[in-house]
């Protein structure tokens, strides 16, 4: 229970119960009694929170978060006056599931609003109808001892934005500006002008640089499968204008297999897939090959690095150095990479001695902005082409 300068007044009338008995005690309010007769909730529609939450509301659910494991409150009875929210916690939601929950909202002096869910385990609907609401005269400690959260309109950022692979191995790097695929020189990417997290749609302008339909206009639609696997369809991609695309008869959501235009949606799992320079390749200052797989890292001078991490948006990969290598043996490597504006590869082996694998993330990075004369511990980068 909350103690604060609430106005007992304000509070609504409980709903109606069907129980005839006059004296019976603590009725439940009636299931019917949820819609306000004065219309619509006032707080309804997308908002997101001070730490970048997102907020779905209506008439009849407020939902926290747009992935799968988002947390929903099924709205059992509202009262714009009073403002007020009781809800039903979701059978599936990580704490509380099935349990009741109190939203109580105000506006603050600036206008802003504010919302503090003062109940969040009540046992029946009518314990957290009957809670002492949140008090609004104190949004800094009003809500149960802490500061009442504020909601700003809109949806936030894009709710997929991540770095993901799909099921052939390609990586995508998803953000509010942009959705890019590949990580080389000569990677897919399409600049996002607008997109809607409860619509699960972007619509971005091709690159003038992509090899397909450059300037042109795509749309990707977006979704969750019943396994809680993240799916896309790219189902425009020629479209002339940008209200074109957003004008395209969506993807289908209800038919993974051939609703995205006759094909299936792809799967996007979370992480950056492989490194991005793996193959087997050739550096031009001394004329090794250099194979580069998941996690070894070979030359054909008999010299062996185990890879244990790399990062392909910071370009660079850390190994041990192998026990069998003709100097530092057994140590920790960092080795960076960079693509010119030429689109060639360069790598610098920036580290070769490092105590432990911390050690050697902590070292500098190489410097890229000349890879073919400086920056590489003061002289050039070596260059990296594939093997003939």
């Amino acid at each position: 229970m909350m103690d604060g300068g609430f106005d007992a007044s304000m509070e609504p009338d409980p709903p109606e119960s069907d129980d005839e008995d006059a004296g019976a005690t603590d009725p439940e309010p009636d299931p019917d009694a949820g819609v306000d007769p004065q219309g619509d909730l006032e707080i309804a529609g997308d908002w997101q929170d001070e730490w970048g939450g997102a907020h779905r509301i209506d008439n009849g659910s407020w939902v926290l978060g747009w992935t799968p494991d988002a947390a929903s409150f099924a709205i059992a009875h509202y009262d714009n006056d009073a403002m007020v929210v009781i809800a039903e916690n979701g059978a599936d939601n990580a704490f509380s599931a099935g349990l009741w929950s109190r939203f109580d909202w105000a506006w603050d002096d600036g206008g802003a609003l504010r919302y503090c869910q003062s109940v969040y385990d009540g046992a029946t609907e009518t314990d957290a109808f009957e809670a002492t609401p949140a008090d609004a005269s104190d949004f800094d400690t009003g809500c149960g001892g802490f500061s009442w959260s504020t909601l700003a309109s809109g949806e936030g950022s894009m709710a997929i934005a991540g770095t993901y692979q799909d099921e052939w191995g390609g990586t995508h790097r998803v953000s509010d500006p942009g959705w890019l695929m590949g990580w080389a020189p000569d990677a897919a990417s399409f600049g996002v002008s607008e997109f809607s997290n409860s619509a699960r749609h972007i619509i971005a302008e091709n690159g003038a640089d992509n090899a397909f339909n450059p300037g042109l206009w795509s749309r990707f639609d977006w979704a969750w499968d019943d396994g809680g696997a993240l799916r896309y369809c790219q189902g425009v991609f020629d479209a002339a204008t940008e209200q074109a695309a957003l004008d395209a008869t969506p993807a289908d959501a209800g038919d993974f297999d051939a609703g995205c235009g006759g094909f299936s949606w792809s799967t996007l799992t979370p992480g950056q897939g492989p490194i991005a320079i793996a193959g087997d390749r050739q550096d031009l200052a001394g004329g090794l090959d250099h194979t580069i797989g998941v996690d070894t890292w070979s030359r054909s001078d008999g010299a062996l690095w185990h890879l244990s991490q790399h990062d392909n948006a910071g370009r660079w990969a850390i190994a041990q150095n192998d026990a069998g290598n003709a100097s530092d043996a057994n140590l920790w490597s960092r080795l960076d990479w960079t693509w010119d504006d030429a689109g060639q590869l360069w790598l610098c082996h920036t580290a070769t001695d490092a105590a432990d694998e911390d050690a050697a993330v902590a070292v500098a990075a190489a410097d890229p902005a000349d890879p073919m004369n400086a920056g590489c511990g003061g002289g050039g980068w070596i260059r990296l082409t594939l093997a003939p």
